[in-house]
């Protein structure tokens, strides 16, 4: 989306996030906002604090400091309860049991015996799909996609694209969570990309080079 396109409202507005694990400061003063109708990547090398954010925006963990705001409102704590009634989902990587429903299944194109078939006998590419399907049943704002395409194949790597950009033309708004640098240009909007707990640099996914975000990873400094 051009940026004299984007909404001027963010659907969530993330200010401030400090989380510590012990004396270890995860994330240091985080901000990001995050609007409708855009994919957002969220980039960086393992342990940069990119899934500690999404689970502190999903009430999975609890920020030290810092507040999310959601549709005006400011909060410093809130539950994945809260989070869900917020309008906001996470699709993890790790998958568990689900069933799926038949209009799910021809909607998202996935391929399997039956709805009745379990989710650990699909593809890779097919249960995440399954989970995408799951989470649209509770007709989400924001869509949280962690490391969604890690493990499969060029075909279904496609397919969770073009379900991220329809989602995003409805309206959603998409954040994907990736360490695989090649990928986030079939999709990407914008790019947060994450240094040390922090974020290094906010880039133009239209205009952004594999140096610029290179350099914002591993050195927390731009070219």
């Amino acid at each position: 989306m051009a940026a004299n396109e984007r909404a001027t409202r963010p659907l969530v507005e993330m200010k401030g996030i400090v989380k510590t694990f012990g004396g270890i400061h995860a994330l240091e003063g985080v901000n990001l906002d995050i609007y409708p109708g855009e994919v957002h990547v969220i980039l960086g090398e393992n342990g940069a604090g990119k899934s500690t954010l999404m689970k502190i925006l999903s009430g999975i963990y609890q920020p030290s400091a810092g507040e999310i705001i959601v549709d005006g409102h400011a909060h410093t704590q809130m539950t994945p309860t809260q989070a869900a009634q917020f309008g906001i989902s996470i699709i993890y990587q790790e998958l568990s049991d689900a069933a799926i429903a038949e209009d799910q299944r021809k909607l998202l194109r996935i391929k399997c015996s039956s709805t009745e078939q379990n989710i650990t006998e699909l593809s890779g590419g097919n249960q995440q799909k399954v989970l995408v399907g799951k989470w649209m049943c509770t007709a989400p704002e924001v869509f949280i996609f962690d490391e969604p395409t890690r493990g499969i194949d060029v075909g279904a790597k496609s397919e969770i694209y073009k379900i991220m950009r329809d989602l995003s033309n409805e309206g959603k708004a998409i954040i994907m969570v990736s360490s695989e640098l090649p990928e986030i240009w079939a999709v990407c909007d914008r790019i947060a990309v994450f240094h040390s707990g922090s974020i290094a640099g906010i880039l133009d996914g239209a205009t952004a080079s594999e140096e610029q975000i290179l350099s914002l990873a591993i050195s927390g400094k731009g070219e």
